[in-house]
């Protein structure tokens, strides 16, 4: 069975009917496989029937003639909402201009139209397919039979297509490039202003194509964690130096896990709070914090400074990343960058200076952003 993104095409399909509203969903399969029975669970999850049916023939039996049905061709993958948008609530056949799907596997209609795969038809024309041999064709049949009930054809903007919003996967080499423009289509990535956060964005949206919905969707995550916690082992040995060089990875990691994990709620509409990120978000920058503190040579008899000058840098750094001018806010957040800058201060030996020196720079664009208003 054909993938999308780590899940079965039908699964997708499974989303369209659950969007539309559907109460029953019949799919004509040969088989049930594991494929099968995971898109049931998901359909039976949003309240909605499923049954399998093994012939075009047992459609009649199930459906009631005021019912209104949709048919979506095999292998269509479409997004949700731009097929609630585009199909009607009474019978009709979406079309496509022939010239915009020359080589995309739609069905052709006549010299101008494509079938673009879907369509609604009313309940009481299944009693045709009973004429028909029971292995048909059970969605390019009911179109026909649409049409010739006299159903509109519905012409829809080619855009789609190009856009990634609409389509068929019969070709491996379309099936990608669709998987890759849909990512790009949920991710907002950040600019190359924080270069260190956008190179692990964008690493994130190419490895997100092919771990989303695999056993290693969580590899990067679990990455971070364990260079966090090497990270932290490292500076209670009494080995900051080592801490911050650690800590890098892990702070390349956690935007990566980001992108990822967006892409993956995205694909299983799962709109709950990602915490797992959050909390190691939030930990990672504590864990800085202690190893920052603890990589600065003592100041005097105050110890305790070397804690307050990190402190007050993460702190700084955290408001700018809210409230400073807009084209650095990226930069304030960018982790990656400041480890680097942090990790050559602590090899050299500079780490008090650099340290200081980068919270009045942070201060002093922060500052700029309230000259700017006045």
């Amino acid at each position: 069975m054909r993938r999308f993104l780590g899940r079965s095409v039908l699964s997708h399909q499974i989303d369209c009917a659950i969007a539309l509203g559907c109460q029953s969903i019949f799919c004509l399969v040969d088989g049930v496989g594991q494929d099968v029975v995971e898109c049931q669970h998901r359909a039976e999850r949003a309240g909605a029937r499923f049954q399998t049916i093994g012939s075009t023939h047992a459609l009649p039996k199930l459906v009631r003639g005021g019912d209104e049905v949709i048919a979506l061709a095999d292998g269509l993958l479409v997004d949700p909402d731009i097929l609630t948008e585009k199909l009607p609530g009474k019978a009709a056949v979406l079309t496509f201009p022939i010239d915009n799907v020359a080589g995309l596997d739609f069905e052709r209609l006549d010299a101008d139209r494509a079938w673009a795969g879907a369509l609604v038809i009313g309940g009481d024309r299944m009693e045709c397919l009973r004429q028909l041999p029971p292995d048909a064709d059970a969605a390019s049949t009911l179109m026909r039979i649409a049409l010739q009930s006299g159903a509109p054809a519905i012409l829809l903007d080619p855009a789609i297509l190009t856009e990634g919003r609409w389509g068929a996967t019969v070709r491996e080499d379309g099936l990608a490039a669709r998987e890759q423009a849909w990512i790009g289509r949920q991710v907002a990535t950040t600019g190359f202003c924080a270069p260190g956060q956008a190179i692990a964005e964008r690493i994130g949206l190419r490895l997100a194509r092919d771990i989303v919905g695999r056993r290693m969707e969580r590899a990067p995550i679990l990455a971070a964690l364990v260079f966090g916690l090497l990270a932290g082992l490292a500076t209670i040995l009494d080995k900051p130096i080592i801490g911050l060089a650690l800590a890098l990875p892990m702070a390349f990691c956690i935007p990566i896990a980001t992108i990822i994990e967006h892409v993956g709620r995205s694909v299983q509409q799962d709109t709950s709070p990602p915490t797992a990120l959050r909390i190691m978000r939030i930990a990672s920058d504590v864990l800085l914090v202690a190893i920052v503190a603890q990589a600065l040579p003592p100041i005097g008899d105050f110890a305790w400074l070397g804690l307050f000058v990190s402190v007050v840098l993460f702190l700084v750094l955290y408001n700018g990343a809210h409230s400073a001018l807009l084209p650095v806010r990226a930069l304030f957040a960018d982790r990656i960058v400041l480890l680097a800058i942090l990790l050559v201060g602590g090899i050299i030996g500079v780490l008090l200076p650099l340290a200081a020196g980068l919270v009045i720079v942070a201060l002093l664009v922060m500052m700029a952003k309230r000259i700017t208003a006045d």
